[in-house]
């Protein structure tokens, strides 16, 4: 008992000699009347054990709760510092702020702080709220209650302020630069469509010119079935110089599908039946295959060559185009009485005949892959 009595006043010793409190005489009389207290509970329970008894013997509570009131008189008399003043030091920061109840009462509020309206503190509830152009009225729940602060956002709206007349500014010096790009870009467009346009021009002058020919025959033609005749043959060749011109446009990336070179079959096809000729296609590639722009443009180069030499003559047309190994296989077959043998072929074309029948054969590197 005595040495708990020895570290007890050992300790109050420390706490109350340590203790930044003024006026320490005066705040330590709660915690002498404490050690009184314990001391006078020893003195009974040493000299008078049997009548102390009668009242209490329950000496770890006692003393538990002596500890506890110790360390509170230390706290309420200030020897141990605790974090009390809440309410002085939330009324000193210069932050707007408000704290209010479930029914956004308000219950303390920052020194010179302004409460903007209930119904403008209930929306921050939605999210922040801008309500001029430097302030923003924030929120947050409580539980219970709310908080809503204002934020001053002078400095932010300064520097937007700045970079929006810096925007400008540089619009206003990059606007004829921005002009000058414009236009070179639009002369870049119509140079390049040129370019395209004599291109497909060139590849196309000989059809033009037998088109031309072609419908002045027309026009000074009387003869009704023969005015039919050159009309399908105009057809045909007007077919021809639509999709050559497509194949130019749509190749200038060096890289045609199979699907589009099988188009232009098609329509050639479907403009050679008007010369009451029975036409057939056999097209065995698939429509993503993706060809060099040379490899179809041979393929429909050699059916127009043939095509035109057999021209007005054609009675039956049969095409086969299919992969063989690395390279596209075609056969063309048309029965004419004219002789295809001088027509002009690309070097890749075999020629042969069969009695009427015409047969056109080439191979082409297929490369390119699948797109």
């Amino acid at each position: 008992m005595a040495w708990i009595a020895l570290l007890t006043l050992m300790a109050m010793f420390t706490v109350s000699s340590r203790a930044k409190v003024p006026k320490k005489p005066q705040v330590s009389l709660l915690l002498l009347l404490m050690l009184l207290v314990i001391a006078i509970y020893i003195v009974l329970i040493f000299f008078f054990p049997k009548t102390w008894k009668l009242v209490s013997s329950d000496y770890t509570s006692f003393f538990c709760m002596a500890s506890v009131g110790l360390m509170q008189a230390c706290i309420a008399s200030g020897m141990i510092p605790t974090n009390t003043g809440y309410a002085k030091i939330f009324e000193a920061t210069d932050k707007e702020i408000f704290i209010m109840d479930d029914d956004w009462n308000i219950r303390y509020s920052s020194g010179g702080a302004m409460p903007p309206g209930t119904e403008l503190l209930k929306k921050t509830e939605d999210g922040v709220l801008q309500t001029d152009g430097h302030t923003l009225l924030k929120g947050c729940r409580l539980h219970p209650g709310h908080v809503v602060w204002m934020e001053d956002i002078s400095a932010l709206a300064s520097v937007l302020a700045e970079l929006e007349q810096n925007r400008d500014e540089l619009s206003y010096k990059n606007e004829p630069e921005m002009e000058t790009r414009k236009t070179e870009l639009a002369m870049s467009k119509a140079q390049e469509k040129n370019r395209l346009y004599d291109a497909s021009w060139q590849a196309t002058a000989k059809q033009n010119k037998l088109l031309h020919e072609t419908l002045d025959a027309y026009f000074s033609e009387s003869e009704k079935s023969r005015k039919k005749e050159l009309l399908a043959t105009a057809a045909v060749l007007c077919a021809y110089i639509k999709r050559k011109g497509n194949l130019i446009f749509v190749g200038d990336g060096d890289r045609v599908t199979a699907q589009e070179l099988k188009l232009c079959f098609n329509e050639s096809l479907v403009n050679a039946e008007l010369l009451k000729a029975d036409c057939y296609i056999d097209y065995a590639l698939s429509d993503e295959t993706a060809l060099p722009t040379q490899t179809a443009m041979c393929l429909y180069d050699s059916y127009e060559s043939a095509i035109e030499a057999a021209l007005p003559d054609i009675s039956f047309v049969f095409l086969r185009i299919r992969e063989d190994g690395e390279n596209i296989r075609a056969i063309y077959s048309i029965v004419s009485s004219r002789d295809l043998s001088a027509a002009v072929f690309p070097k890749e074309v075999n020629v042969a005949r069969d009695d009427d029948t015409w047969i056109v054969s080439l191979s082409v590197p297929k490369g390119g892959g699948r797109r």
